[in-house]
């Protein structure tokens, strides 16, 4: 099986991801908060018991308090976190990695390149995580915060999807000026939308807002790359949307 499938759930608070490697491994990228239930209902739903890798990509109560309902229910193997000594993060887990600021964290498995990179955010957090994901001709990047952002320049290549889980607001002319975008996958309602929804029209990129279009499923097989929305009324009903 050469197929990566990457589900971008859509939940209250917070942010969680789930990636299904080609070879079997599953990976989670932040959990959403304690009263998260979709995250568990969701890998029960495939089938999944043992979480191989799990990624805290903020320090934010919002990103790693699922983590209560996940170890009642699940093995975890793994856990990387940003190092904050003001968080109780470390609580949660006895399988803990702690990358301090700018150290990184590389993967490969079954050609999928996977880098954990720890950034310096002074503004709002002592540090937050970025993940990169690159197999073939795709590449997406998680961002632990909309500021990490700044960080990159126009030699990196153009990035298939982008996902912020923290969602400041943030100067997008300028990011979009730093690097070259197609799919930006959102769920906040936060910041300026029209100024997005303009630049998105004159920068060619597509927006996916969980709030509105429910989870989005992105499979990678052979070079062909397919975003697909799944609307749940159930999960979307009685939310503002995000336009």
């Amino acid at each position: 099986n050469r197929r990566l499938t990457i589900t971008c759930l859509d939940i209250d608070n917070g942010d969680a991801t789930l990636l299904q490697l080609p070879n079997g491994k599953k990976i989670i990228v932040n959990t959403g908060n304690r009263k998260n239930e979709i995250l568990p209902a969701f890998l029960k739903s495939k089938g999944i018991k043992t979480i191989d890798l799990l990624v805290i990509t903020n320090t934010h109560p919002n990103f790693y308090q699922g983590l209560e309902l996940l170890n009642k229910n699940f093995r975890i193997e793994k856990v990387v976190v940003p190092n904050d000594p003001y968080s109780n993060l470390f609580s949660y887990s006895t399988k803990t990695i702690a990358l301090n600021s700018s150290e990184i964290l590389k993967i490969n498995s079954s050609g999928i390149k996977l880098a954990i990179i720890s950034m310096s955010n002074k503004k709002s957090h002592s540090n937050s995580l970025m993940v990169k994901v690159v197999y073939d001709n795709f590449l997406m990047v998680l961002a632990g915060s909309l500021d990490d952002l700044s960080s990159l320049d126009k030699s990196l290549p153009e990035i298939t999807v982008l996902k912020p889980s923290y969602y400041e607001p943030a100067a997008w002319d300028k990011i979009l000026n730093l690097v070259r975008i197609k799919n930006l996958v959102i769920s906040a309602q936060r910041g300026n939308p029209e100024r997005l929804k303009n630049l998105a029209g004159q920068n060619k990129l597509k927006i996916y807002n969980l709030r509105t279009d429910g989870a989005l499923t992105i499979t990678v097989s052979n070079g062909k790359i397919t975003l697909r929305p799944e609307l749940k009324e159930s999960f979307a009903s009685g939310r503002n949307g995000f336009y």
